[in-house]
């Protein structure tokens, strides 16, 4: 999923909108595979890689030590 349009609020990312990039199915590695691919291509998008179960996106926002931010 690239990110269009989002915010931080309270920690979590909130997007706004989005963009299907591809769809790995079940495959973990395809995903992050494809991940790599896309983020090498341009560092300054924005993608995730999400299991499509998920009912809310719940993007915890992390600093570089991979703890959580809170506003």
């Amino acid at each position: 999923m690239l990110a269009l349009d989002g915010r931080t609020e309270k920690g979590q990312r909130i997007i706004n909108s989005f963009a299907l990039m591809d769809v790995c199915g079940e495959d973990w590695k395809a995903a992050w595979e494809r991940y790599k691919e896309l983020h090498a291509a341009d560092k300054w998008k924005e993608y995730y890689v999400l299991h499509t179960d998920r009912e809310e996106l719940n993007i915890t926002v992390q600093d570089e030590f991979r703890r959580p931010v809170t506003d």
